[in-house]
């Protein structure tokens, strides 16, 4: 276990697909200026998700919405591999910052969700529906242990917005690969995101957003922004 400078927090905003978390953690990106302390925004692979491809060119994330018996471990086997990278890579980058600036207060990781939630989540959700055989499950668990370590998180954020309103904004956005995502999956999410929170918050604050409101109005990004960097930095 690598031993992390207490300057660093790693911060992971979670919620189920189409909660808001993306356009949270942009918007945060966009606005973010401050000469006390550095951010750091790690969003999700997805774009190194989609260099994965069959014969026909057909994604992973595509393969696995539409047949998640057989592409269930793989898919999430490359989504824990490529968050681990970019995590790791962010969080090199932190080191190597406050080596050069040793005046820094705090360096913040923002990360749209973590290792934790790859495992306590989606794996395990799988692995409960079956869609992940035992001996897949524990080689899974054996990456986790070794590699969670490195990338622990300090901060827990959970924006939560209904599965109903999920699906819908899922719909309009119309994304690439999202079309089969079916309403029991979204609240078979809800209810494991739930679980996790639940999980979590007996051991530290969990933050939580509620997703309905508007976060494209300025007010509501502003205070937001404001509470969570309030949260963040307790």
């Amino acid at each position: 276990m690598s031993i992390i400078d207490k300057r660093i927090k790693i911060v992971s905003i979670d919620g189920n697909i189409g909660s808001g978390k993306s356009t949270l953690v942009s918007k945060m990106k966009q606005y973010h200026t401050s000469s006390t302390f550095v951010i750091d925004f790690v969003l999700e692979p997805t774009s190194e998700w989609d260099e994965v491809v069959d014969s026909s060119g057909r994604t992973m994330l595509n393969l696995f919405y539409q047949n998640q018996d057989k592409y269930a471990f793989p898919f999430q086997m490359m989504a824990f591999i490529t968050r681990y990278k970019v995590l790791k890579d962010s969080l090199d980058k932190a080191k190597q910052y406050l080596i050069e600036h040793p005046d820094t207060v705090r360096y913040i990781i923002i990360t749209e969700r973590s290792l934790y939630t790859d495992k306590y989540i989606f794996a395990k959700m799988l692995f409960d529906d079956k869609k992940i055989e035992q001996v897949n499950y524990t080689i899974y668990n054996k990456w986790f242990d070794v590699f969670a370590q490195d990338i622990p998180i300090h901060k827990q954020v959970y924006v939560y917005t209904p599965w109903s309103e999920c699906k819908s904004r899922i719909d309009e956005r119309n994304r690439d690969g999202e079309s089969c995502i079916s309403n029991g999956y979204l609240e078979r999410c809800e209810e494991y995101h739930k679980d996790m929170m639940g999980e979590m918050s007996l051991s530290q604050d969990v933050f939580k957003l509620d997703g309905l409101e508007n976060i494209h109005t300025h007010e509501v990004f502003i205070k937001w922004y404001a509470d969570l960097m309030n949260y963040v930095n307790m």
